[in-house]
This record gives C-alpha cells, sequence and structure tokens, in this order.
C-alpha cells in the first residue's frame, strides 16, 4: 500500500526559501481600444427596443416563407394566401452579418475620406442615424468582431456591446439563423426611442485614427527582413518513419536466421 506523504513546517518553509521575487516590466500601450462601458439596465433596454424594430422583419420573412410553401404544394391554396405581404421600412435600412457590416463600414469610411456626406449605399438619407449592434459575448471565436471596433471609429458611428445571450433573440426577430453583428440605418420619425437611448453610449475613443483622416496618408509597403541562421543536419535514418524502421528491424532478423 502507498502512504501519503506528510509535509511537515520546516518542508513548506524550505520550498518557500527556494523560490525568490522577481520584478517584470507589462508595456502598455495606448493605441489599445476599448468597448464603450454599457451596463446591464441601459443594455437590456437597448436591446428591447432593437427587438422591437426588428420584429417585422422576421414577420415579413416568415409570411414569404409560408406562401413559398404553398405554393409548392400540389393542392392550390385561395389566391389571398398568395398574396405577397408589404415590404417593412427598415429592412432596408438593416445590414445583417458581419462581412455586410464591415463592407458598409468600408463605404462610409472612405466616403469621409473623400470629403462627401455620410450616405449609405441603401439609404441616401442625411438624417439616418447609423449605429453598430454586436453580440461579442455570443461571437465565436471571440476576435470575430473585434475590427468592427475601430472602424466604427474611423467612421464616427457609436458601436454597442449587445448583454450575453443577446445573438439568438436578435436572429429570432430577424427570421434567420444567426446574427452575429447589425448595423442599423436609424431614422428619427420611425426608431425615436433606439436613437435616443443611444445618446447614454459614448463613441469608440480612438483620436490618433481621427487626426490620421484629416493628414494626407501616403502608402507605406511591407519590410521583410531575412537574417541568416544554422540548423542541425538530420540523418537519412532519422527521417524513416517508425513503422519503415520496424519492418527493416524484422526484416535484419529473419536474414540472420
Amino acid at each position: 500500500m502507498s502512504s501519503a506523504k506528510v509535509f511537515s513546517g520546516n518542508s513548506i518553509k524550505k520550498a518557500q526559501n527556494d523560490r525568490r521575487t522577481v520584478y517584470k516590466s507589462v508595456l502598455d500601450s495606448p493605441f489599445i481600444l476599448k468597448w464603450p462601458a454599457v451596463n446591464n439596465d441601459l443594455g437590456n433596454k437597448i436591446t428591447e427596443l432593437l427587438l422591437l424594430s426588428l420584429e417585422p422583419i422576421g414577420h415579413y420573412r416568415k409570411a414569404v416563407h409560408l406562401i413559398k410553401q404553398k405554393k409548392s404544394q400540389k393542392v392550390e391554396p385561395k389566391t389571398d394566401d398568395l398574396k405577397p405581404p408589404a415590404e417593412p421600412d427598415i429592412l432596408n435600412r438593416v445590414h445583417v452579418g458581419v462581412n455586410q457590416v464591415t463592407r458598409l463600414l468600408e463605404k462610409l469610411i472612405k466616403d469621409k475620406c473623400a470629403g462627401q456626406p455620410s450616405a449609405t449605399p441603401t439609404n441616401t438619407d442625411t438624417n439616418a442615424y447609423t449605429a453598430v449592434f454586436v453580440c461579442k459575448r455570443d461571437a465565436n471565436p471571440p476576435h470575430l468582431c473585434a475590427h468592427l471596433l475601430s472602424m466604427c471609429a474611423l467612421a464616427n458611428i457609436k458601436i454597442v456591446s449587445l448583454p450575453p445571450c443577446s445573438e439568438p433573440r436578435v436572429a429570432l426577430a430577424l427570421g434567420i439563423r444567426r446574427a452575429c453583428a447589425i448595423a442599423v440605418e436609424i431614422k428619427q420619425d420611425k426608431e425615436e426611442s433606439l436613437r435616443l437611448i443611444l445618446q447614454g453610449i459614448q463613441p469608440v475613443n480612438a483620436p490618433w485614427l481621427k487626426s490620421a483622416l484629416s493628414a494626407p496618408q501616403e502608402y507605406c509597403p511591407t519590410n521583410i527582413k531575412t537574417f541568416q541562421t544554422t540548423a542541425p543536419i538530420i540523418a537519412k535514418t532519422q527521417k524513416r518513419k517508425p513503422e519503415e524502421m520496424a519492418q527493416n528491424e524484422a526484416n535484419k532478423k529473419t536474414k540472420k536466421q
């Protein structure tokens, strides 16, 4: 039977004396972007107002899907059942998915650099207030939406990190499976409550990015350095697979017999 080891006070003290205290320097970068702080109450209110604004899209997509199912059936339904529903106004002002939101921000940044008014590809109304909503805590991998933070700073657009487990609720309101990030072009006469509550969200603090847009920039090519070093020479026998080496040993034994 194995006996348990007993450590006395002297042995513990000796183990502590074997370790020494060291001090390591950790450098902090001033160019790290931080997500705007959103408390739980404010985040929940923003989520509820956002879902209320997106629900017409989910109802519209569900109705269109039912019409397609009825058309595929052999029995012909009534003509009233095949009448397509009215398309909600917010459908053309919502950009769903990381790729669509990235393209929208690229367009806004490009227009800002060119000195043009910030008009989105689908909406030329200058009174529209664009905001980005990200389910950062539900994203997999976590860095999937990290680039949106700097792009919103360049485009001068507010970005909101929604509370945990918000992605299934947002996707259900939109009538789709997943919605990690969405951008909404908010109108004052349509989503006024959502626009007003977003005033409590601070913009992304990145003064070095904003100043970079005002000054002319030049393209700097990537500088790749190459250094010369040495490596050990591996014999051919070491490169063989273990199965081949075992087979060679077996063949040698059979020849000796």
